[in-house]
């Protein structure tokens, strides 16, 4: 890791005296990014906690729906929701301390590693955490007697091994890129003498969390890209889940239900019944990647643009990009029970039992 700079000198100074205007702006807040944590984040945050706390309580207050499955996505859904307070207490603490957008100074190199490695962490769990439902479903499908969903002693045994790992594997992921091993860099800022200049700091720590080479300013006012670790792992991920995918929905189609036996009304409410869940899990689990792909597909762009030595976009239109790719990451972490809700028939009833149980004991015991 780089030493933490304590000091200014000639290489970390940037002189602002003589610049335009627009060269000034590309450090401070402008005004969509205001909108974005102010406003829109906070109101996704909220559904995001609506949503998955509603889940979890579904879960909790009705047996049946303890499941190996339930479990992962328990897991999801608990993840989800640090994910979106974690950012949101991340992006309100640097807002508030400094007009400044990449001014890291408040939490110190200890809390933004911190505050860096747990939110990558949960972002990562996630990923994993989606693959792992889609491949309970595939061998689900494709190898009934082998894996089954139910809550015995043996799968019970299973999923926690493997809930285990998810959470070792994605802080394994983290630790190998994160900033660390770059450092918290210091930047001198010289400012026009303006008054309105009065009071901004002067003096500005940034976690470098990658290790390409950056001038000061582009230090300053350039959000820097995810690890291209990070994407090649959802590159790696993404295919894996639209190979299953894709088989799951094509073994879905081909599959029928037995006619002229005795059980067939009562198999055909079972295969209904799993195939609705079925389809959530694969709904949920694309739109997912749909969600995450745009800001993953542009640190991508990023990284080439970079090598080929120039910015396709400039700081202000960069801006309005990263607010609204992140929009659609914190989105995704808010909408999975909603897709629930609307897909499966299960869950529909799972949830009308645990939000009137209370009501019909009181009833019962007039």
């Amino acid at each position: 890791m780089e030493s933490i700079a304590s000091t200014c000198d000639v290489f970390n100074t940037l002189n602002l005296t003589a610049v335009e205007r627009g060269v000034l702006s590309a450090l401070f807040y402008n005004f969509f990014d205001r909108v974005v944590i102010v406003c829109v984040q906070p109101v996704i945050v909220a559904l995001g906690l609506l949503t998955n706390g509603s889940f979890l309580f579904v879960v909790a207050r009705v047996p049946r729906m303890w499941t190996v499955t339930n479990l992962y996505l328990v897991q999801l859904a608990v993840a989800d929701v640090m994910f979106l307070v974690l950012t949101e207490t991340q992006r309100i603490v640097y807002f508030q301390a400094s007009p400044l957008i990449l001014d890291m100074s408040v939490v110190g190199f200890a809390g933004s590693v911190t505050l860096y490695f747990f939110v990558q962490f949960l972002h990562t769990a996630t990923m994993i955490l989606v693959t792992v439902v889609a491949l309970e479903k595939y061998f689900a499908i494709f190898k009934p007697f082998l894996l089954r969903a139910s809550w015995v002693r043996g799968n019970r045994k299973r999923a926690v091994k493997m809930s285990i790992g998810t959470w070792i594997l994605a802080a394994l992921l983290v630790s190998l890129v994160g900033p660390w091993h770059n450092g918290f860099v210091l930047t001198c800022i010289v400012w026009p003498e303006y008054s309105s200049f009065d009071g901004v700091p002067d003096r500005v720590y940034t976690l470098k969390d990658n290790s390409e080479d950056m001038s000061t300013y582009e230090l300053v006012t350039m959000p820097q890209r995810d690890s291209l670790v990070y994407t090649i792992t959802f590159i790696v991920i993404a295919s894996v889940n639209s190979v299953v995918f894709v088989r799951i929905i094509r073994a879905l189609k081909l599959r029928v239900v037995p006619i002229g036996q005795q059980n067939a009304v009562l198999e055909a409410r079972i295969t209904r019944t799993r195939n609705q869940v079925t389809w959530m899990l694969v709904i949920n689990g694309v739109l997912f990647f749909v969600l995450m792909a745009p800001s993953k597909i542009y640190a991508l762009a990023r990284t080439i643009s970079r090598g080929s030595g120039h910015e396709v976009l400039d700081n202000l239109q960069r801006s309005y990009v990263t607010n609204t790719f992140s929009i659609l990451t914190y989105l995704n972490s808010a909408v999975n029970p909603i897709i629930y809700s609307a897909v499966s028939l299960r869950y529909r009833r799972a949830c009308r039992r645990a939000f009137t149980v209370r009501q019909r004991r009181i009833t019962f015991l007039k």
